[in-house]
């Protein structure tokens, strides 16, 4: 294994030991047996160590799926895409996961790092988001707007379909939330 595959590791294992609040450079450094200067060698700043976390934890798996295929329906290909944000009927893990993300970097107890981290994810939602709004944009298929409008308006949907998924009392279970996705998209963000 490679010094920056023993770095990750080791970050993996903070996170899966301690929770996203506890990963810092002197933490992650400790638990890999090398000095921080070696860390800051492969990640020179925190934020690339957050990010690089961020892609492994968070984001693993998250695909582009069928989005530039031209034959199929464009919002069968957007919620296929988006979809992979919210949580699967099997992965409840999944889903208080990202409240504790939320509370480590904007809860009562929140740190830096989390901060940091919460920032890093949004900002890999985004990158994602954009790029499957830049195909649909380049096809002509969406709503007139700013394509930024439709990133936010996407992503404040997925963020208000999680905390309905958290809600004691709430009839939103992962097959409701995706037909919500679904309904939303195409009032606000595929033309008909």
């Amino acid at each position: 294994m490679d010094r920056r595959e023993q770095i990750l590791e080791a970050a993996r294992s903070v996170v899966a030991e301690s929770g996203v609040a506890a990963l810092s450079v002197r933490t992650v450094a400790a638990r890999a047996g090398i000095g921080a200067s070696t860390l800051r060698h492969h990640f020179p700043t925190q934020r690339g160590l957050y990010d690089a976390v961020v892609a492994e934890l968070f984001h693993a798996g998250l695909e582009d799926h069928r989005i530039a295929d031209r034959r199929l329906d464009p919002l069968e290909r957007l919620v296929e895409c988006v979809g992979q944000f919210l949580p699967a009927a099997d992965a409840p893990p999944a889903l208080s996961g990202w409240f504790a993300l939320h509370a480590a970097g904007l809860g009562v107890g929140a740190t830096d790092q989390g901060r940091v981290l919460l920032e890093a994810v949004a900002a890999s939602s985004r990158a994602s988001t954009a790029r499957w709004i830049d195909v649909l944009s380049e096809e002509g298929v969406l709503r007139r707007g700013p394509l930024e409008q439709h990133v936010e308006l996407i992503l404040a949907l997925v963020d208000g379909l999680r905390m309905r998924m958290l809600t004691p009392g709430s009839r939103v279970g992962p097959g409701e939330a995706l037909g919500l996705l679904e309904a939303a998209l195409e009032r606000a963000v595929i033309r008909d």
